[in-house]
């Protein structure tokens, strides 16, 4: 957290949250002068996963629930570095990398609670990359469902 010439502001993740004093801006007399303006912004490029060049290089964009879970990034077949961004109702969360041989779990506890896991495996001996999705809406909002899904990546 900074503090600017009393404009305070912060990051998490990638949004961006100002902080700052403001004149009401309509006629309406019963609202108190100079208030306390937050300002929370989306930040597009911050935590972009780096391109990786090879021809070992498998990319991953997969739209679990259209508008609400997508998760994209790459698996690399040399290396088995894997990186993985994720938007949950259409807000980026922070970039996450790890080896998909010795398998990542992603634990949540946000909009959703509950993992993202990702591991490596043979299948009829060709490289697959799994990721197991296990998400509950931590607010009883009704528009919002679980997630239980299991996808396979050939490589």
């Amino acid at each position: 957290m900074a503090t600017l010439q009393g404009t305070r502001f912060e990051s998490l993740g990638s949004l961006e949250i100002k902080q700052h004093r403001e004149d009401k801006k309509d006629g309406d007399d019963a609202e108190p002068k100079n208030q306390l303006v937050y300002e929370i912004t989306q930040l597009e490029d911050l935590n972009q996963l780096p391109k990786l060049s090879g021809k070992a290089t498998k990319e991953i964009d997969m739209t679990i629930i259209p508008g609400i879970l997508s998760i994209y990034g790459y698996v690399s077949t040399d290396t088995w570095e894997i990186g993985l961004g994720f938007k949950i109702l259409g807000s980026k969360y922070p970039a996450i990398y790890g080896n998909a041989k010795e398998g990542l779990v992603i634990k949540l506890d946000s909009v959703y609670k509950g993992e993202i896991r990702v591991w490596f495996e043979l299948k009829d001996g060709k490289p697959h990359v799994y990721i197991k999705i296990n998400l509950e809406p931590k607010f009883p909002f009704n528009f919002l469902p679980s997630i239980h899904e299991r996808s396979e990546i050939p490589l």
